[in-house]
């Protein structure tokens, strides 16, 4: 059975053989997809549940077509449906959220890499030099 999306129209969730009938005699246990604007999305999910959590991720954030959402929030604009279209901009306001936290969240990662790589280099000296490994095995002839 496929269920509509309680916010967004143009996305669907169902089984495989919900959307190609032809796959109706192949066994798929706990196989839910995502549908946006008839197209289904890679990803396969064990639950219902699972499907619709993820929905404003496959949509805002790994849809390839990225003129979708400024179409659809101009189409809900143009239709009088001012809820449609605030949901949909506020989707894509998270999204960009979540890309800046991502980004802000590896720059961190990479200074602390930085910082913290001498110190590792210093440890790492100390403890060749407590087993009485040389700092530079060429230099002293072995």
């Amino acid at each position: 059975m496929i269920h509509q999306h309680h916010v967004y129209p143009f996305v669907r969730i169902g089984e495989p053989c919900d959307f190609d009938p032809t796959l109706e005699d192949v066994p798929y246990d706990d196989d839910w997809r995502i549908e946006i604007a008839g197209t289904l999305h890679d990803t396969r999910y064990s639950s219902r549940r699972n499907a619709l959590q993820d929905v404003e991720i496959v949509l805002f954030d790994l849809w390839p077509d990225k003129a979708f959402i400024p179409q659809q929030i101009q189409a809900a604009v143009d239709a009088g449906n001012v809820t449609l279209a605030q949901e949909l901009v506020e989707g894509q306001e998270r999204s960009h959220k979540r890309r800046d936290d991502l980004r802000r969240h590896s720059e961190i990662l990479a200074l602390h890499s930085r910082l913290f790589k001498p110190l590792d280099e210093l440890t790492e000296e100390i403890r060749r030099r407590r087993r009485g490994i040389p700092d530079d095995p060429i230099d002293s002839g072995s």
